[in-house]
């Protein structure tokens, strides 16, 4: 089976069935996936941005959480400003827990903003399509999903 024609179907799926998945790890893993595709210069990826873009969104109204002065911020970022891991108060850490937060500060889940990367990536796309394929690409997007991903992103 040619490779356009795997992408295609998992495409498909993905795009069908990214709405069963709930855990909010998983969501944006899957956004920040979606996202990194756009880059491609796939056909088979462009002629589903509309639905990727959708699917994006809609992770990012799941993560995506006001702090006490009204900043958006990623809800599933555990790093400070620093790169650090911050402790918990708790005066004694088991192994289990230090390698479980050694391996947090490497995971994307909470490392990379998937605000930034989307508007990062859909920058790239439009550098690499030009701004007419660019515009045309939009043309394809319903209006409903276009204003929900305006309040995140740049397009």
């Amino acid at each position: 089976m040619p490779q356009e024609q795997v992408l295609d179907k998992l495409l498909n799926v993905w795009l069908d069935k990214m709405d069963v998945v709930t855990q909010l790890e998983r969501r944006k893993l899957l956004g920040l996936a979606l996202s990194s595709l756009l880059t491609t210069g796939s056909r088979i990826v462009l002629e589903r941005f509309c639905g990727i873009l959708l699917k994006v969104t809609e992770a990012l109204n799941d993560v995506i959480k006001a702090d006490e002065t009204g900043a958006q911020l990623d809800s599933l970022m555990i790093a400070d400003s620093s790169g650090s891991i911050p402790f918990e108060e708790v005066e004694q850490h088991t192994e289990h827990d230090l390698r479980r937060k050694r391996l947090a500060a490497t995971d994307p889940v909470h490392t990379v903003v998937l605000r930034d990367y989307f508007q990062q990536q859909v920058f790239e796309m439009k550098n690499q399509l030009g701004s007419v394929q660019y515009e045309d690409l939009l043309q394809t997007v319903d209006c409903e999903t276009m204003d929900q991903a305006k309040e995140y992103i740049v397009l």
